[in-house]
């Protein structure tokens, strides 16, 4: 009797046994495959760790810049960002390239004014990107704007369409007014607008305008119908000083290309000063008519803007930027 009732339990263990297996294989499978989920999740997370990384990885140590223009401007959750084509102003710079607009980001025009990317996109004005040196190794390559200039469009207003042009000296400078005298004698407000730079495209302030300074002005059409006119100047741009002198023609020697006059400068009837003529130097009356070395004769007073070096000779000798006959 009792060896039976141990064969039943031992039975019963072991079908238990069996029943109970297929349970912790699956156990087991459903512990493996959540395993499987974090192991996934972290690598999905340590691809993106490296993603950042590449962010932060520069591939230029210099600001670069493309020239172009916008194709658009995007806004989402993380910030702004625009896209710029064109072509790259270095070699090494990007063709296509998506900058991010800060805070810091400096958005002006070509003379140094505030300027609107949306405007800019809109009528498909030409900008150039300056970013700087972390930037993506994505296609096209991301990076964060430094700077963008517009190039507004020289037409963009009836009054710059219509702007003038005059090469001059200064005869009269102050705080915000300068007059010029030259080919179109003309009197000049400086506003907070105007753009004064140097030859070379350096900014200047309005110090700079003095008295026989030469320059180059662009002014508005839009004037007053005094003499001379007043106009309100868009830039000028700042070429060299001058010494003023004033006498009374000697004799001229030369024809147009090459020419030089005798300046009595003390009216004593001697020859103070020569002053060197050629094809660039400007020769006009008070009221700014164009005149031609033939036109220039003994007894005629004049006042000669020439260059600051003199030869060491007697009477010295210099070239003439402006020749204007008074008399």
């Amino acid at each position: 009797m009792k060896k039976r009732t141990w064969t039943k339990m031992i039975l019963t263990v072991s079908m238990l046994a069996m029943a109970a297996m297929p349970l912790t294989a699956a156990a087991q499978e459903n512990t493996n495959k959540v395993s499987g989920q974090v192991v996934s999740q972290q690598a999905d997370r340590s691809e993106q760790d490296n993603k950042h990384q590449d962010l932060d990885r520069p591939i230029q140590q210099d600001w670069l810049a493309t020239k172009g223009t916008m194709e658009e401007i995007r806004i989402n959750k993380n910030g702004a960002y625009v896209t710029v084509t064109g072509e790259g102003v270095q070699a090494n710079a990007q063709d296509t390239v998506v900058l991010a607009l800060t805070e810091d980001t400096a958005i002006v025009d070509q003379n140094g004014n505030k300027a609107h990317l949306h405007q800019a996109v809109q009528q498909g004005w030409t900008v150039t990107a300056w970013y700087g040196p972390k930037l993506t190794r994505s296609i096209p390559a991301q990076g964060t704007a430094e700077k963008i200039v517009v190039e507004r469009p020289s037409n963009d207003n009836d009054e710059q369409k219509n702007e003038l042009k005059t090469d001059g000296i200064i005869v009269n400078a102050s705080k915000d007014r300068i007059e010029l005298l030259g080919e179109n004698p003309v009197i000049l407000n400086i506003t907070d607008k105007t753009v004064i730079k140097d030859e070379k495209g350096n900014k200047l302030t309005a110090d700079a305008l003095k008295n026989n300074v030469r320059v180059e002005a662009h002014y508005s059409a839009v004037m007053t119908r005094s003499l001379p006119p007043i106009s309100n100047a868009t830039s000028i741009v700042v070429k060299e000083e001058t010494v003023r002198q004033t006498g009374t023609i000697l004799d001229v020697n030369g024809k147009d290309d090459q020419a030089s006059i005798r300046l009595d400068v003390d009216s004593d009837g001697n020859t103070d000063m020569v002053l060197s003529i050629n094809k660039d130097t400007t020769i006009v009356t008070k009221d700014g008519q164009e005149l031609k070395v033939s036109e220039l004769k003994a007894g005629q007073k004049v006042i000669g803007f020439h260059a600051q070096f003199m030869t060491l000779s007697l009477p010295p000798m210099s070239y003439a930027y402006q020749i204007v006959v008074t008399e």
